[in-house]
């Protein structure tokens, strides 16, 4: 295996490095040199002075082939995956229009300096010929010309021992190169879509590399180059979701990466990407998990992928990697053994995903899975019986509806590919919608419900039915509250199934989330949401909990959301049943092993949750540093402030016993010890007076200041130019004097916005300006 996978793994590798793309950083500030390897001198030819006409392309091409050779000679298992960096970061082998690529004879391209999609392609005959021609001008190649642009190109041997040309001058876009054909070959036993656990994820690695090597020995080192195009095919066998194939050395640098090549090939993070729960450094684990068996090792490990919107941290990631030797002949004719990593990794299944509650039974081994009924091995009856049945076993549970809530929405033994679980109410409310949480509280169509009702009505276990020729199965389940409901799986439920009903947000609330500005009308907010959710509760049942998400989401009317202030519902073990802003990202998330405090390093959520237990159930505050992922004015060094309370209520479960549930309320804001009036001296004003505030522009915060001839009530509100009102700062009778106020503007969009003093007998208007 490690002399033939080795040719391979060897394409991937070119003399000068491969796969990246031009990145905006410096090469000397993100290309450290190896242990052993000094960097490239002062006395050199750069592209920087090609640019500026101070050097020549036969300069440049001279001067980094003397010193590729010189440090892959001297160091050949340390020096590619260093040349590739500096060669895509700009630096002495890349600036502006002067960079270098590398093709083999026939014009694949094995290194575009940049622009990393275009490796792999193969350049026209038109170019390849001018290449061709300037490159066999001598030993050291030659200088020409090609659609207007001056270019030096001179002969390259690859890693292989097989000829290449290197050149630099030349514009390659890509309208120069065609896309290659390539075989797939036939699917692996194991797909990127069937990775599920580690022992599929091992053997999706194993096949890939299994997969190289044969391609490799049919057609060589062309079809190792133009091999990645086949593993970042998100519509093949080796991309699917998270899944996919990685490159790397025993230093960290990434040669190869299926998914975000421009971003992360020829990046050394080892000292970047760390594990959100330890702290502990990601890439050290995998390096040595890769070395240290030689059939390969897992790393399990939590991280916030920033490239994908739906993860979080929350999310633990199990990576595979096994460590392969390879021979290749060094320029000089010699041999040389390196040592590269390849590797694949997912999200953990629901099963490590979801935390099951301490006295909460496993899933039997035995019941059919999503990814059975997927793959033809069981029926969508065997699979919905025994999910009823585990449900029936865990329902009297105080923590079992996150739990398998979380289990109905991740990838695992209830979600796979497009086989998914949807709860309903009798009259087709949406419970749960295992693939899209943001329809939960949507009412079905009539037409979409009666042969889902009919189905479930049909047997104690329900049966199948047929919806535009989609085939699917419904039996009958409860709801958390107790309720009659519905079950279905198959039918792939979307927006088309749903009626789009009247929006009716409600009366407003005494205290609404646009009126939050301080401790103390968070906490009448958070307690109004209470008595309203109890009264709906009373009124309506857990049909009229799920109606009025859409309200609590709604940002027109700002009952419940404005800005950075929303509602959260969540149980005592952090499960979030209900997100008001991001519910695709937290609900059925369990992330207080991961939400640090910024400043003391403490974890954030537990200290809600016993805030929440905190006066008798009445609730508490919160105080801590955050950074939001989701809002980009947002930063850790705004205090963020959370009051959060326990709301208790008891349900009859299906088997009329009875089952007390205790449910965290809370809201936070950014920002602490709000707005309050200080008076500047003891003077006493000879008028009204309010003041341009200052600093103006501003971000994110500034002083107002105003005076008052005589004690009296007055108001200061800012609104936005639309004339909604943005925030109260002052609202109350104050004595003869001077005043000063602070308007702290983060959470707020960057514009003009208006600030107005309102007393009895004066109103005074002024602008000022935020800036983002």
């Amino acid at each position: 295996m490690k002399a033939k996978l080795s040719m391979f793994l060897g394409c991937l590798l070119a003399f000068a490095g491969i796969f990246a793309g031009a990145r905006p950083a410096f090469a000397q500030d993100v290309c450290p040199a190896p242990e052993g390897i000094t960097p490239p001198g002062s006395a050199i030819a750069t592209a920087e002075q090609v640019e500026n006409d101070q050097a020549t392309l036969a300069q440049l091409v001279s001067d980094y082939w003397n010193y590729a050779f010189q440090i892959t000679i001297s160091a050949p298992r340390l020096s590619a995956g260093y040349l590739g960096c500096l060669l895509t970061h700009e630096g002495p082998w890349n600036y502006g229009s002067t960079y270098i690529a590398t093709m083999t004879p026939s014009g694949t391209l094995a290194l575009h300096g940049q622009d990393v999609l275009l490796t792999g392609g193969v350049v026209d005959s038109t170019m390849l010929e001018a290449v061709s021609a300037a490159a066999d001008m001598s030993a050291t190649g030659g200088a020409s010309e090609f659609e207007g642009d001056d270019f030096y190109a001179r002969p390259y041997f690859n890693p292989d021992g097989s000829a290449g040309i290197l050149t630099a001058g030349l514009d390659i876009q890509e309208s120069h190169v065609t896309e290659p054909e390539i075989d797939p070959g036939d699917p692996p036993a194991v797909q990127a879509r069937d990775v599920m656990d580690r022992e599929s994820l091992k053997a999706f690695v194993n096949g890939a590399a299994d997969y190289a090597q044969a391609l490799y020995e049919e057609e060589g080192y062309d079809a190792g180059l133009r091999i990645k195009r086949v593993f970042r095919d998100t519509t093949g066998y080796w991309r699917y979701g998270p899944t996919y194939l990685f490159i790397m050395d025993g230093t960290g640098y990434t040669y190869f990466h299926g998914a975000f090549p421009e971003k992360y090939e020829l990046q050394a993070p080892t000292q970047t990407l760390r594990d959100a729960v330890t702290d502990e450094l990601i890439l050290p684990q995998i390096i040595e998990a890769a070395a240290s068996n030689p059939e390969g090792g897992f790393v399990e490990y939590h991280f916030d992928n920033p490239d994908d919107d739906t993860d979080s941290a929350d999310i633990p990631k199990v990576t595979f990697a096994r460590q392969y030797e390879f021979t290749f002949t060094l320029p000089n004719g010699t041999e040389a053994t390196n040592e590269l990593i390849l590797g694949a990794g997912i999200y953990e299944d629901a099963v490590a995903a979801c935390r099951r509650p301490e006295g909460i039974p496993e899933i039997p081994a035995s019941n059919a899975t999503a990814q059975q009924v997927e793959n033809g091995e069981a029926t969508l009856t065997e699979f919905v019986t025994g999910l009823l049945l585990y449900s029936r076993q865990i329902r009297n549970h105080p923590l079992s509806n996150g739990y398998a809530g979380c289990l109905l929405t991740h990838e695992g033994p209830w979600k796979y590919g497009s086989t998914y679980v949807v709860t309903m109410t009798a009259t087709g409310r949406v419970g749960l919608h295992g693939d899209n949480v943001v329809l939960s509280g949507r009412l079905l169509d009539p037409a979409v419900l009666e042969p889902i009702a009919a189905a479930a009505a049909s047997s104690l276990r329900g049966g199948t039915f047929d919806v535009g020729g989609d085939d699917g199965y419904a039996g009958p389940y409860f709801n958390p509250d107790g309720s009659a409901a519905l079950v279905t799986i198959g039918l792939d439920i979307q927006e088309s199934h749903l009626v789009d009903e009247p929006f009716d947000p409600g009366e407003a609330p005494a205290v609404t989330a646009r009126d939050v500005t301080d401790r103390a009308s968070l906490k009448a907010f958070v307690t109004g949401a209470k008595d309203y959710l109890g009264n709906i509760n009373t009124t309506e049942g857990y049909e009229g909990r799920l109606r009025i998400k859409r309200a609590l989401r709604d940002t027109t009317t700002g009952y419940w959301r404005h800005g950075p202030v929303y509602l959260f519902t969540m149980e005592r073990t952090g499960y979030t049943f209900f997100h008001g802003a991001f519910p695709e990202k937290y609900e059925f998330q369990t992330p207080t092993e991961t939400l640090r405090d910024a400043v003391t390093n403490e974890l954030i959520l537990p200290q809600i949750i016993a805030a929440a237990a905190r006066n008798d159930g009445e609730g508490d505050f919160v105080r801590y540093h955050f950074d939001n992922p989701d809002d980009d004015t947002d930063s850790a060094e705004i205090p963020k402030v959370t009051y959060a309370l326990e709301n208790e209520f008891t349900i009859t479960l299906p088997d009329n016993t009875e089952r007390t549930n205790v449910v965290i309320i809370g809201a936070g804001i950014y920002g602490d010890d709000m707005t309050s009036v200080e008076p500047l001296d003891g003077e006493i004003p000879a008028a009204f007076a309010l003041e341009q505030n200052y600093p103006n522009p501003f971000n994110p915060a500034t002083t107002i200041e105003f005076s008052l001839e005589r004690a009296q009530a007055i108001t200061l509100t800012v609104y936005d130019m639309l004339g909604r009102e943005v925030r109260v700062l002052a609202d109350g009778v104050q004595p003869a004097g001077r005043y000063s106020i602070s308007f702290d503007g983060a959470g707020l969009a960057g514009g003009t916005y208006l600030y107005v003093l309102r007393t009895g007998q004066n109103v005074s208007v002024k602008k000022m300006t935020l800036l983002k």
